[in-house]
Order: C-alpha cells, then structure tokens, then sequence
C-alpha cells in the first residue's frame, strides 16, 4: 500500500497536469512519437545586441515520474504545440522526475549518440 506522502504526491502531481500540462510527442531514431505530457516553459528570450541573436533563457520541460519513455536519449525530438524541439540534455529533478532542456529546431538523431 502506498504512504501517504505518495498518495498526497499523485493527487499533487494530477492536479498539476490537469492545470499545466501540454500533451507532446517524443520521437526517437524515426519511431512514431510517443505521446506523453509535460510541463512546458518556452522562456526563451532572444536578444540582439550588435545585431547578433543571443538565446538567453533555455527552455524546459518537466516531466513527472514515469512519463520520459524508457528509450529516450539526449538529441531525440519532442513536437510540442506542432513545433519541433531537441532535448538537448535530460537530468533527474531530485524528486523522481526529469527536467529536459530544450533547443529550439529539429533533432540531429544520432549526432548525440556517437
């Protein structure tokens, strides 16, 4: 039977995928994508200071335990709201879920895995 920190933490977990989450696609080597939810924060900024773009904030991805799919890798793709993104790396979140950095464009599969 689960604790009661763990139940508390599903229904928490719940509310906050019915509030923020944003269903998305992670494709991996050519796979269809694989439908899972997140937690997406675009934050990005560009400025251009001397007529150079600088990208100054990353955009992220949250993921609760249990929703990265196990065949995930850093350089897949992930289609949020029909635009293509590369997860550029992916790190635990210390509470059992996973934080996804994202650059903006299409994956480069493989080119991370070699």
């Amino acid at each position: 039977m689960p604790s009661l920190f763990d139940r508390l933490a599903a229904v928490g977990g719940a509310t906050i995928d019915g509030l923020m989450a944003t269903p998305l696609g992670w494709l991996s080597d050519g796979q269809e994508p694989e439908p899972i939810v997140g937690v997406f924060d675009e934050a990005y900024q560009e400025l251009d200071p001397a007529g150079v773009p600088i990208g100054v904030v990353s955009p992220m991805l949250f993921l609760r335990r249990g929703q990265l799919p196990e065949f995930a890798r850093e350089g897949d793709g992930v289609l949020i709201d029909g635009r293509q993104w590369t997860a550029a790396s992916i790190k635990p979140d210390g509470l059992g879920g996973h934080m996804v950095h994202l650059h903006i464009g299409n994956s480069d599969l493989g080119r991370w895995r070699e």
